[in-house]
């Protein structure tokens, strides 16, 4: 989207599209971007919109990115839709009516009264309107409607809405000058990000997301499994049949007890209750039990007060998940079934060495190290 945005910035320096200008301002308005959505907005000429459709057709053909125009629609505000219809073929979009929602903000919509728009609340009396694009200025003159009515209201419904919008603009005062936004985070009411941001810490809204360590001990390829076991994006048996993939049986092959889900491979199948038990009598943790790997991370970036140990207990659970992912992978391409303790003694010396040789100044000796990490 960035190459689109540089050919409209020149298009509007060289005069090829005309956006629009901004009241009370020099700034001219042509596009709006956000991630794959985009937004023009220009002078409704037909020379504009022929131009338009010359550039998205170049953007496509130099970068291989093409508009959705199945998706995308074209407004004209002030138009009669007839002429939308006629001037929208070069762009081979629909067009449509105002108001519409653009990321989830409504855009054009006339919310002058009540939270929507009024030809949604009064659909009855909008149908009775001559002149469907009017101005709220045009009907409403010094506390008066100043109808312009295809015919008077008869129906019932007609002249219920009538009389219910007539009581409510009874007490709506018009201020003059030109219409505003008008940001109510500010006294002032002008919007800066600095005091929505702190609006929204002052809620003080609780987060359930726990803490990936990246540590430059632990290998990136051990890492970024972690990350994807936090992510539940392991191609364990429940995850492969999610993705449509045909496998024998979502059951454990290795304790044939529960499905194979990322939980039950790291923590519950028995082989992995095994392999926890003896890491952390290792750690001198022996009353800590995880259940998940969420509550794995929270455990362990919060423990202890030492920097320094509390990046030894993370590389030892990191690699205490490596190891039993590698020991189910044995299993189920190779045959190869890994007991417990070989388990454990490959993290105990694998861990080992990544603290010998990924640490500075490291200090660790092999024998304190089998007895206990942190001593």
């Amino acid at each position: 989207m960035e190459g689109l945005n540089i050919v409209m910035k020149e298009a509007c320096a060289k005069g090829i599209f005309t956006g629009t200008r901004i009241p009370n301002s020099n700034l001219t308005l042509s596009h709006l971007f956000y991630a794959d959505d985009a937004l023009f907005v220009g002078e409704w000429i037909e020379e504009n919109i022929n131009n338009l459709a010359r550039i998205l057709r170049c953007f496509h053909v130099s970068s291989g990115l093409k508009v959705n125009f199945n998706k995308s629609r074209v407004f004209g505000i002030g138009v009669e839709k007839q002429e939308i219809t006629s001037l929208v073929e070069p762009l081979g979009c629909k067009p449509s009516d105002l108001p519409f929602t653009y990321l989830g903000v409504p855009v054009g919509a006339n919310r002058w009264i009540g939270d929507s728009t009024l030809k949604t609340s009064f659909p009855e009396a909008y149908k009775l309107e001559r002149y469907k694009h009017c101005k709220i200025s045009d009907r409403l003159q010094n506390g008066d409607l100043i109808w312009d009515w295809k015919s008077a209201p008869r129906t019932l419904e007609s002249v219920s809405e009538t009389a219910l919008l007539v009581s409510r603009i009874s007490d709506f005062q018009t201020v003059q000058g030109n219409d505003k936004w008008v940001c109510t985070l500010a006294s002032d009411g002008v919007f800066h990000v600095g005091r929505l941001r702190k609006k929204i810490d002052q809620w003080n809204l609780p987060t359930v997301e726990t803490t990936l360590k990246w540590i430059h001990e632990i290998p990136l390829k051990v890492t970024c499994f972690m990350w994807r076991a936090k992510l539940e994006r392991i191609p364990t048996a429940c995850a492969l049949l999610k993705r449509g993939i045909q496998i024998t049986s979502p059951i454990c092959s290795y304790c044939e007890n529960a499905e194979e889900d990322t939980t039950h491979v790291l923590f519950r199948c028995s082989m992995a209750v095994r392999v926890w038990e003896w890491v952390l009598s290792w750690c001198n943790l022996p009353n800590i039990h995880f259940e998940s790997v969420e509550e794995m991370l929270a455990f362990t970036t919060q423990w202890g007060s030492c920097e320094m140990k509390r990046r030894v207990l993370i590389s030892i659970c990191y690699g205490t998940t490596w190891f039993l992912w590698k020991a189910r992978c044995d299993w189920v391409f190779k045959k190869l079934r890994t007991s417990p303790a070989k388990v454990v003694d490959s993290i105990k010396s694998t861990v080992f060495l990544w603290m010998k040789y990924r640490r500075k100044h490291c200090t660790f000796q092999w024998i304190d190290w089998c007895i206990n990490p942190f001593i």
